[in-house]
C-alpha cells in the first residue's frame, strides 16, 4: 500500500498491475504488419534485425539468460539507484517553495525506491528505452492537475512509476507521444505528454522510429552470444548428459551406432547419471584372427574448445567490450585489475567511471524532472558527490580559505571583496552575505574613532613605516636571501614582501604628497596608489614564482642583483606621491642625473619645466615620471627627479 506523506498518497491514473508473471507483454508496435515492415519473422535462427518489439522481447530474453549480461547490468543498476535524487528550492530563502521542495523530495525517493532498478535494466537492455509514468491527479489522457498538501499547498505531481517497455508505443504525436497497453485490462492508454517520461539510449536518427534508441546490450550482443556459446560448450564438456568422446570400431553401419548411442543413454538414465555419460564402446563383432585391438578401436573427440584458448583473456575482452557498449569504465566491473596500478590510476579509474554513461543518464534525468515532475518554484538533482568528491572539495575549501587569509593579511583584497567571490563560488549564500555586510558596517560605524584618536594613530602608524623604510632594502635582500635557501615557504615569502611593499609604498607616496595635519588622500589618489602598488605585487609574484621553481638555482648573485631593483621601484612611488601634493601651480623641472646613462624618454623630458597640475595629468595619462616603470629605461636605475623651480 503506497504510503501517505503530507495527506498525499500517490495515485496512478492506470490499472494497478498484478504481481509480476512470467509473460511479458509486447507493444502495440508488435503487430503483423510493423513487423513485416522492419522484415522481422515470428522465429530467428540469429540476433533479430533493427528495430521491432519483436528484437527487444528477445534482447530481454537473452539479458535474463546469459549470466555475465545479467552480471554486467546488476553492478551499473546497484551503483547507480543508490545515488537518490533530491528536489531543491529555487529560492532556498522561500520558506514555501522550500517546503514543498521537501515533500517532492520524499515522494520521489519513495517512488525512486521501487522503480530505479527497473527503469536503468530498461535503459540498458530495451532499444525502445525506458517509461515513467509521472502520478498524479486526473484521467491518463488529461494534463496532469495539481495536488493539495494537507496544509494547502498545492505540488504537480505525487511519484513516479515504472512502466514496461515492451508495452508502450511511440506515436510520434507531441500531445500523446505514448500509448500504454495494461496487462489488467488489455486496454491502450493515451498517456498525456504531461504524465510520461521517456527516453532511449542513443535514440535513432530514423524519423519513423520517434526516438527509438540503441541500447547498451544491442552494442554488446555479439560478444554476449560467444560468451553464452562457450558456457554452453563447458558445461556439455564438464558435466553435462551428452557425451564428450566415442570409442569406435572400423566398419560399422550407421544404424548399429545409433543403436549403441540409444543403449548408452539408457544405461547413463538407469544409473542415475544426472551430469555425464559414460563412454560409448562400439566394437564390431568377428574380427579377423591376429587382428590388434589400435586397428579396431578409434577414441573420437565430439566437442573440444579451440586450440589455445584463453578463458581468462577471452572473458578480460569481454569485460572490456561490455565496459564500451555500455559506457562505463572497466574499472566498475572489478577494480584494480592491472598489475602495479597506483593511486593514481585508482584516481583515474573513479574519474572515467564517474563519466559517459553515468553523467548522461543522470542530465537527462534532471531534465526530465524538472520539466515534468518538479513545481515551478522547485529543481531536481542527483547527489552524486562520494566520499572522493567530498574530499577534494574539502581540499580545494581549505586552500581557498588559505588564499583567503593571505590576501586580506597583505592587503590586498578587503573583506567585502573576499565576501563576494565566496558568494560567488556558492561558499555563502546571498543571506549570510547581506548579514556579513550589514555587520560590517554597524561595526565601522560603532569604532568610529574620534579626531584626536585619529591624529595619534597616523603619527603612530608613520614612526612606523619610517623605520621600515630605513630597513627596505635590507629586509628585501634578507627575505629572498631566506627563499634562495629554502628557509621559508613560498606562501610565507609572498606575504613578508606583501606586507613590505604595502607598508612603505604607502609611506613613500604620503611622504612625496606631503600632506598637513589632519588630511588624508582622496579616494582618486587612493585608487591611483592602489593601482600603482597592484603592479608591484604582480612582478613580486613573478619573481616568487621565478625562485620557487628553480629558476635561479646557481644563480643566486643574478636574484639578488633583482632584489636591489625593488628599492628603484619604490623611489618611484615617493616621486609619484609628490605629483599628488595639494600645490598644482608649482612649477617643476624635469633633471636627469649627469652620471647615468638616459633612455629616450627621460632625454626628451630633461629641463622641460611644467606646473605640478601638469606633470600629474602626464603620469595618469601616460604613466610616464622619473623612475616609472612605462618609461624605456623601466625607472630600475633611473635617476631622473622633478624638483620645484622660482
Amino acid at each position: 500500500m503506497p504510503q501517505v506523506i503530507n495527506g498525499i498518497k500517490p495515485q496512478s491514473s492506470l490499472p494497478d498491475e498484478p504481481k509480476a508473471t512470467n509473460n511479458s507483454g509486447l507493444s502495440w508496435f508488435s503487430s503483423w504488419a510493423d513487423n513485416q515492415r522492419y522484415q522481422d519473422q515470428s522465429f530467428y535462427q540469429g540476433v533479430p534485425t533493427y528495430w521491432s518489439s519483436y528484437r527487444d522481447e528477445w534482447l530481454r530474453q537473452q539479458y535474463e539468460g546469459i549470466s555475465f549480461v545479467n552480471a554486467v547490468v546488476a553492478n551499473i543498476t546497484k551503483k547507480l539507484s543508490s545515488i537518490l535524487p533530491i528536489i531543491q528550492a529555487v529560492d532556498p530563502d522561500d520558506d514555501t517553495s522550500a517546503e514543498i521542495a521537501e515533500i517532492e523530495t520524499e515522494l520521489l525517493k519513495m517512488s525512486w525506491f521501487n522503480i530505479a532498478e527497473q527503469l536503468l535494466t530498461d535503459l540498458m537492455t530495451q532499444d525502445n528505452g525506458v517509461f515513467l509514468e509521472v502520478m498524479g491527479s486526473g484521467e491518463a489522457d488529461q494534463p496532469i492537475e495539481p495536488t493539495a498538501t494537507e496544509n494547502g499547498l498545492f505540488i504537480g505531481s505525487t511519484g513516479l512509476r515504472h512502466l514496461d517497455s515492451g508495452r508502450c508505443t511511440r506515436t510520434g504525436d507531441k500531445e500523446f507521444p505514448v500509448i500504454y497497453e495494461s496487462e489488467i485490462d488489455g486496454k491502450r492508454y493515451k498517456l498525456h505528454y504531461t504524465r510520461v517520461i521517456y527516453f532511449a539510449d542513443q535514440p535513432s536518427p530514423r524519423a519513423d522510429l520517434y526516438g527509438v534508441g540503441l541500447c547498451g546490450l544491442s552494442r554488446f550482443i555479439d560478444e554476449a552470444l560467444t560468451i553464452q556459446d562457450v558456457a554452453i560448450l563447458e558445461r556439455e564438456m564438464y558435466g553435462s548428459k551428452p557425451p564428450t568422446q566415442l570409442a569406435l570400431g572400423v566398419d560399422l553401419p550407421p544404424e548399429e551406432v545409433q543403436k549403441a548411442l540409444n543403449y548408452a543413454r539408457q544405461q547413463a538414465i538407469d544409473k542415475q547419471l544426472s551430469r555425464y555419460t559414460e563412454t560409448p564402446w562400439i566394437i564390431a563383432q568377428g574380427a579377423p584372427a591376429g587382428t590388434k585391438a589400435s586397428d579396431l578401436i578409434h577414441l573420437l573427440t565430439l566437442k573440444h574448445l579451440p586450440d589455445n584458448w584463453d578463458k581468462t583473456a577471452e572473458f578480460e575482452l569481454a569485460a572490456r567490450l561490455a565496459a564500451l557498449a555500455f559506457g562505463v569504465d572497466t574499472g566498475e566491473f572489478w577494480r584494480g585489475n592491472t598489475v602495479g596500478q597506483t593511486k593514481a590510476d585508482a584516481q583515474i579509474q573513479d574519474e572515467k567511471g564517474a563519466a559517459k554513461f553515468e553523467a548522461w543518464f543522470f542530465s537527462t534525468m534532471e531534465q526530465w524532472l524538472n520539466g515534468y515532475y518538479c513545481s515551478i518554484s522547485t529543481v531536481a538533482k542527483f547527489d552524486r558527490e562520494d566520499d572522493t568528491q567530498d574530499k577534494a572539495q574539502a581540499d580545494i575549501a581549505k586552500i581557498n580559505a588559505e588564499a583567503y587569509k593571505i590576501y586580506l593579511e597583505s592587503g590586498v583584497l578587503s573583506l567585502e571583496i573576499i565576501w563576494q567571490q565566496m558568494l560567488e563560488r556558492q561558499e555563502i549564500t546571498q543571506t549570510q552575505y547581506d548579514e556579513l555586510i550589514a555587520g560590517q558596517s554597524q561595526e565601522a560605524e560603532d569604532s568610529q574613532p574620534t579626531i584626536e584618536e585619529a591624529k595619534q594613530l597616523l603619527l603612530a602608524n608613520r614612526a612606523k613605516k619610517k623605520d621600515l623604510a630605513d630597513d627596505y632594502q635590507f629586509e628585501v635582500d634578507r627575505l629572498v636571501e631566506m627563499a634562495l635557501r629554502g628557509e621559508i615557504s613560498q606562501a610565507e615569502f609572498e606575504t613578508q614582501m606583501t606586507n613590505l611593499i604595502d607598508e612603505f609604498g604607502e609611506e613613500a607616496f604620503l611622504e612625496g604628497v606631503d600632506l598637513t595635519e589632519g588630511e588624508t588622500l582622496t579616494e582618486d589618489e587612493q585608487a591611483f596608489l592602489d593601482e600603482k602598488l597592484a603592479v608591484i605585487l604582480l612582478a613580486l609574484l613573478s619573481f616568487s614564482q621565478a625562485i620557487y621553481s628553480g629558476e635561479y638555482d646557481g644563480r643566486e648573485s643574478v636574484a639578488m642583483n633583482r632584489a636591489e631593483l625593488w628599492g628603484g621601484s619604490m623611489s618611484s612611488v615617493g616621486s609619484l606621491g609628490q605629483l599628488f601634493k595639494r600645490d598644482d601651480t608649482t612649477l617643476m623641472r624635469w633633471d636627469i642625473d649627469p652620471v647615468k646613462d638616459h633612455c629616450r624618454d627621460c632625454v626628451g623630458f630633461d629641463g622641460e619645466i611644467r606646473p605640478r597640475g601638469e606633470w600629474r595629468q602626464i603620469a595618469i595619462e601616460t604613466g610616464k615620471y622619473p623612475q616609472s616603470f612605462e618609461l624605456e629605461c623601466r625607472g630600475f636605475y633611473c635617476g631622473c627627479s622633478l624638483v620645484e623651480v622660482n
